[in-house]
């Protein structure tokens, strides 16, 4: 429903006076912090009643409930991706473990104990699963610095986009945080470290004696 501003100050006793006013920051995760802050300077209003600060989830909460389901929808990719990635790791060294019973039947011939011969294959893991995050991550951060400049352009798909009062640009600009690459590399190591335990019990466990006559 759309009416003049003076009957609407009519209505709601505010007259002329400005009854919202709202922040735009170039950083939603800024927001937070911006609330807090406007609170402290206008406690006094707000304890009496006459003022109230709330953030962008807040006054559109069918815009957050979007957003969250999006993250949501995120996360759950990224776990099925790295679900994969972990059997790919269980895979190699595991492969690696079986196609190398010997060596490691000598090795323990020689000394080594079951736990540096799991150490050995747990090391194997990590380094492997490091070098390959490390590059994957670096390729896919170079391929994402390259689109950020000029963004990635959907208006041949969409003309002009709204979502709950609020325009959706047709261009798509990647952010990239610090964060956000360092979790997803602690992540990796983990997946790694977590898919490695199996291959190495198998090789601490090993035979010496069945390894040895282990024939390629």
């Amino acid at each position: 429903m759309h009416i003049p501003l003076a009957t609407a100050g009519e209505w709601l006793g505010s007259a002329g006076d400005v009854t919202n006013v709202g922040v735009v920051l170039d950083d939603s995760t800024a927001t937070t912090a911006v609330a807090g802050r406007l609170e402290r300077a206008l406690d006094g209003l707000i304890a009496r009643g006459d003022a109230r600060v709330m953030g962008w989830r807040e006054a559109n909460p069918a815009l957050g409930a979007a957003v969250a389901i999006d993250d949501f929808g995120n996360y759950l990719i990224q776990g099925f991706i790295f679900t994969i990635i972990a059997f790919g790791i269980v895979n190699t060294v595991l492969m690696s473990v079986l196609h190398r019973r010997r060596e490691f039947g000598v090795l323990r011939a020689l000394g080594l104990t079951p736990g540096q011969t799991g150490a050995i294959v747990l090391v194997e893991g990590l380094t492997m699963t490091a070098v390959s995050g490390f590059i994957g991550v670096g390729i896919g951060l170079a391929v994402t610095l390259l689109i950020a400049e000029n963004g990635l352009d959907f208006s041949a798909l969409m003309d002009e986009m709204t979502f709950s009062g609020v325009l959706i640009e047709p261009i798509a600009y990647p952010l990239v945080r610090t964060v956000r690459l360092v979790q997803v590399l602690a992540f990796i190591l983990f997946v790694g470290a977590a898919a490695s335990v199996y291959p190495a019990l198998r090789a601490a466990r090993l035979d010496v004696t069945e390894a040895m006559k282990f024939d390629r």
